[in-house]
Formats: C-alpha cells, sequence, structure tokens
C-alpha cells in the first residue's frame, strides 16, 4: 500500500503531461526524488504585497477569514500606496499622512490576525508612488526639515524605531542611503531570474565574505503576466525547495490595488471566492496515493518529468504503473479555476527504480496534476 504524499514536483522545471507516445524532442528533464524528505510544506509562496481593504485604522473585515486562512497567508507587505487626495503623503502635507497611516495600520492589524509578519512601505507613506517633477523629496534643495518631521511622526506612531544610533551606522545618514542605493542596484535581478540558481550566486557570495545566513524574503514575485496556475506552481515549487519567503505581486491603481490578495481572489458583486491558482498545490488526490503538481513560466515546450524512489513509496523497483493526467484551466486573472479535465489513465513501463513520462504543455496558462493510481 502507497503511503499518503502530496507535493509539487520538485523540478528544475515543473510541465504538463501528454499521454501519447509519439516522436519528441524534451528541452529538459525535471526529476522528482521521492526517497529525499524535503520537510512539511510552509505557504513559502503565500505572502503577497498591499492586497488588503482598508478599514479605518481597524482590522480589515471586508474579505472572509477563511479565504486568508485556505492559502496560509503568512506575510504582507504595505504602506498605503496609490490612496488618492486627501491621502496621497506627507509630500502633499502633513494633513495627507494621516490617511496613509490609517491604511498602513488597518493592514498591520489584518495581518497579525492571522499571525502573519507586516512589512511596512516608509517610502509609500512618504507618498513617491505619485509620482511628478514637483514632488517633495526628503532633503531637496539641502532643506531636512520636513524629512526630520516626518520621521518623527512616524516614529511616534508606531512605537518603535528599529536599528538606530552610532552602533548602527557610524557616518552622516546621507552615506548610509547612499550605500543603499548601491546595494540594491548590484542586487536587483531581471524577471527572467531563477531563485535556484540566484541563490547559489549569493550563498557563494555570501562565504567569501563571512557573513551569516539568515533567512531570504523574496519582497515581490508574480509579475502580472505570471499569475497563473502554472506559474503559481513554478514559484511555489522553487520558494519550497529552497526555503526562501516569496510575497506575490500587485500590480494595480487605486481601488485594486488594495483588494483581492494580490489576485488569489476574485469577487463577484460583493462575495469573494479564491482563484485557487495558487491552492491547487494543496490538493491531495482522493485515492491516498501521490500527486505531482506541475506548471512553467508560460511556454509549450516539451520536457521529460522523471519519478525516482518508487520503492519508498511501496513499489517495485522495476514493472510498471497507471498515471492519470489532469489538466487545471485559467480562465483570466479574476476568474476561478473551477475546470479540471480529467485527461485519462496511461500505463507506463519503468526500470531502476524510476519512471519517466514526456509532457507538451497545450496552453501557456495551464497547470498539470498527475496522480499514479492503482
Amino acid at each position: 500500500m502507497l503511503t499518503s504524499l502530496n507535493l509539487v514536483a520538485l523540478s528544475s522545471l515543473l510541465f504538463s503531461a501528454n499521454a501519447a507516445t509519439l516522436a519528441r524532442r524534451a528541452v529538459r528533464t525535471a526529476t522528482v526524488f521521492l526517497a529525499i524528505a524535503s520537510g512539511t510544506p510552509a505557504h513559502l509562496a503565500s505572502g503577497f504585497i498591499y492586497s488588503i481593504p482598508d478599514n479605518g485604522t481597524s482590522i480589515s473585515i471586508q474579505i472572509p477569514d477563511e479565504l486568508y486562512t485556505d492559502f496560509g497567508f503568512d506575510a504582507n507587505r504595505a504602506g498605503s500606496a496609490q490612496l488618492v487626495a486627501p491621502s496621497r503623503g506627507w509630500a502633499y502635507g502633513s494633513s495627507e499622512y494621516t490617511g496613509r497611516w490609517e491604511s498602513t495600520l488597518s493592514n498591520y492589524r489584518a495581518s497579525r490576525k492571522f499571525g502573519a509578519d507586516f512589512i511596512m512601505l516608509v517610502h509609500d507613506m512618504w507618498g513617491v508612488d505619485w509620482l511628478t517633477t514637483s514632488i517633495m523629496f526628503p532633503g531637496d534643495d539641502g532643506d531636512w526639515s520636513s524629512f526630520e518631521a516626518f520621521t518623527d511622526r512616524l516614529i511616534a506612531n508606531i512605537k518603535s524605531n528599529g536599528p538606530g544610533g552610532k552602533g548602527f551606522w557610524n557616518r552622516e545618514f546621507s552615506q548610509y542611503t547612499a550605500c543603499y542605493v548601491r546595494v540594491n542596484a548590484k542586487c536587483r535581478l531581471d524577471s527572467s531570474a531563477d531563485p535556484q540558481f540566484d541563490l547559489v550566486t549569493f550563498n557563494n557570495f555570501r562565504t567569501q565574505y563571512g557573513t551569516p545566513e539568515r533567512p531570504i524574503d523574496i519582497n515581490e514575485y508574480g509579475a502580472p503576466d505570471k499569475q497563473s496556475a502554472p506559474a503559481s506552481v513554478w514559484h511555489i515549487s522553487r520558494f519550497e525547495r529552497h526555503n526562501i519567503r516569496g510575497l506575490r505581486g500587485k500590480w494595480a491603481s487605486y481601488g485594486n490595488l488594495h483588494d483581492f490578495t494580490a489576485n488569489v481572489l476574485g469577487k463577484d458583486g460583493s462575495t469573494y471566492f479564491s482563484n485557487r491558482d495558487c491552492r491547487v498545490a494543496t490538493s491531495s488526490s482522493a485515492n491516498n496515493l501521490f500527486d505531482v503538481l506541475a506548471g512553467n513560466r508560460r511556454n509549450t515546450n516539451t520536457y521529460d518529468i522523471t519519478i525516482t524512489g518508487l520503492i519508498s513509496v511501496g513499489l517495485p523497483s522495476s514493472g510498471t504503473v497507471k498515471i492519470r493526467t489532469r489538466r487545471f484551466n485559467w480562465t483570466g486573472q479574476y476568474s476561478p479555476v473551477m475546470t479540471v479535465d480529467d485527461l485519462g489513465i496511461v500505463e507506463h513501463t519503468y526500470t531502476n527504480d524510476a519512471v519517466t513520462f514526456w509532457i507538451t504543455p497545450d496552453k501557456i496558462e495551464t497547470a498539470y496534476a498527475f496522480e499514479f493510481v492503482h
């Protein structure tokens, strides 16, 4: 009898299945190691930026609690961006700071209700999201008085200043900000970056300079064109495999920016529903066998999936296995992934404790699951 095992395909690329045995050329192979435990899934892709409706300074109650807990919400990063007058931020006058603080406090309280971390974006409190040539920036014309008043007000509001004083930075503040800009420019990655390879580079750099290992946050992942079922699978697998937490991005203007939990949810009037393109990763098979959930980063290339360690789940080292393929159809950013197509069962012959099958996604926005069945 097979043990119950539910997983995202632990591979360098994740994909769909094709039942036919036609000639093809695989671009790459994804390998799932059943005999190697990688730990319990920790919802490391379940944070998001902005996306919580405001409620004065109180906890937001607009989205039902179960829609936060359903996907394991664990982190939010916000600072009231895109609010309009009279809440455009400090740069437009101290009176326009209040609404931004209230929004941020509401988001913080909503996050903490669910035990999620909250990362405050101070630049949003200032108001640089309304970027124009006339906006006031800290230190314009050498005048730091408004910035000093802003930080005093902010510190008074949050009752905490974090690291500060000469023990933190024994130079001028301007030198600190210049250092930050340079480091940020060095570390910024393009949209094609892959955490699997970036982490190796980062760890080599860290080891070279003797810096300690610390938890890593990806402060924003998933541009709008990558917020679909297969890309969600790809990101979930990366973060869970390498113990990196990521916060799902939200690109929107006033109104929608403060809603939909980074498009994990949709809405019919005032009623929210789960889009399910992230949640499919946590759905186990009904027969208590194991699943491989597969998706890629928007392509229809052909790939191989190799699953090793079949002995570890009760199968012989050689023989045949039956695999059922299910397809998750994505129909739009705010549309639920409701239709799951059963593409049938195919019997595969295998040897040496491993089975390989090839797959070709029929669309760039489609995810798949492969279930081993009796």
